[in-house]
Formats: C-alpha cells, sequence, structure tokens
C-alpha cells in the first residue's frame, strides 16, 4: 500500500489521511478502487489504522459512487468516503476471522448459495437406469428429474456492531478491531457447528428424534441414520 498513496498525516504506516482526501475529492472512482485493490491484496487492515477520528474529519463529508445490489439488481448510488473506507475495511477483517476458524466441515459438504428460507432439491438422474448400452441406432436415454424432492430448511441467524460516533472520536480501534474480529469468529465457529450437526444428523437421528430434521423428503422430516 506504500506505493498507492504519499506519505502526509498518517492513518497508517505509508498512507496518508491528506492524500486520502485528495483522491477522493479529485478522482472518486480511483479512490474506491485503490480501496479495493490495498485491502484486497492484504496491504491496507483495518488493525493498522492510527487515527479512526481524523480519518472521519478528512472523509466524512466526501462523497464517492458506489455499486450496490438492490432486490438481485445493481444500483450507482453516492455514499460519504467514511463508511465506504472503513466498511470495506471491517468487512475484509471479519472475513479473515471467519476464515482462520479451524474447520472441517468444508471438506464434507457442498456449498450452495441460497437466500430462500425452505430450498427445495429435485433428484436429477437418468430416467431409465437400467440401460448400459445405446445402440448405434437407438437415441440415448434422456436425463430429467422426478418426483423425488428433498427440502433443506435454513436458519436465519447474525450478529450486530454498533460503532458509536464517541468511539471514532476517542479513536477506540483496539476495541472496535477486537469486536469486529469476534463477529468472524462467531460465524465460523457456528457455521461449522451447523454443518457438522447436519451431516451427523444430530436431532433427527437420535434415539428420540426431534426437529430439525436434515433429511425432509417431500417435505417431512426423516431420520437419516437409523441404529
Amino acid at each position: 500500500m506504500q506505493k498507492i498513496f504519499r506519505s502526509n498525516i498518517s492513518a497508517r504506516p505509508g498512507v496518508s489521511i491528506y492524500d486520502l482526501r485528495s483522491l477522493a475529492q479529485n478522482e472518486p472512482v480511483e479512490f474506491v478502487s485503490k480501496i479495493e485493490a490495498g485491502v484486497n491484496d492484504g496491504h491496507f487492515k483495518l488493525s493498522e489504522m492510527r487515527d479512526l477520528r481524523s480519518l472521519y474529519h478528512a472523509l466524512a463529508d466526501v462523497s464517492v459512487p458506489i455499486t450496490i445490489e438492490v432486490a438481485g439488481a445493481q444500483r450507482a448510488i453516492t455514499a460519504s468516503a467514511f463508511p465506504i473506507l472503513t466498511g470495506t475495511l471491517a468487512i475484509a477483517a471479519i472475513n479473515e476471522a471467519y476464515n482462520a476458524v479451524p474447520a472441517i466441515g468444508g471438506q464434507l459438504v457442498t456449498e450452495m448459495e441460497d437466500s430462500k428460507k425452505i430450498t427445495t432439491i429435485a433428484a436429477v438422474h437418468t430416467l431409465d437406469k437400467n440401460i448400459d448400452e445405446v445402440k448405434e441406432t437407438e437415441d440415448f436415454p434422456e436425463i430429467g428429474t422426478d418426483e423425488e424432492k428433498v427440502e433443506i430448511r435454513h436458519k436465519r441467524n447474525g450478529r450486530k456492531l454498533t460503532i458509536s460516533a464517541e468511539s471514532i472520536e476517542e479513536n477506540e480501534i483496539a476495541d472496535i478491531v477486537t469486536r469486529i474480529n469476534a463477529l468472524g469468529e462467531i460465524a465460523g465457529e457456528w457455521v461449522e457447528e451447523q454443518t457438522l450437526e447436519r451431516v451427523t444428523d444430530y436431532c433427527g437421528s437420535r434415539s428420540t428424534p426431534i426437529e430439525p430434521y436434515v433429511y425432509r423428503p417431500g417435505g417431512t422430516g426423516t431420520q437419516l441414520y437409523n441404529s
């Protein structure tokens, strides 16, 4: 990150608050691009910020353009450079803490992006499993779905972090970083716990089964393992 901004009043080693403000004012698109690049390559981290108060006063009144997703569509808006910078740094810190949690769950399951409360997955296979050879003059059998469907039910969970104006004015960066790291660690540990419980059908395959079942063919909770 040392080569991105010239040093003046230091926000962190090699980063000048003065130059950050100048870049955001004069080249707002470049400001957003360089911040994202510095965060992505690990050269710009929230834990290395020295003066959050000065950074706020330098960037709070400067607007920069960003693109956000709203209802599945991209929207271009302008926002204060301060939350854009600190938000990008905070998200990177949360992800780093999340990825640092020791886990094996990801090796046991296939991850899928989904925002539904209940996801229905249909079985996909050849409609005729008994054919092991197709003659030269015959058509290949169709691959499709049948009536077999399995539901996956999701749990809504999360945590919220409030950063007060007072904590910024008093430059409580260490406390802010600690709480941000805790968000990533909590999420990583929770996902690992839920993954292992679902792989083992911890609730549904007990001697006395209880909700939530991990296996729900046709929407009906069913034991995955029988002793």
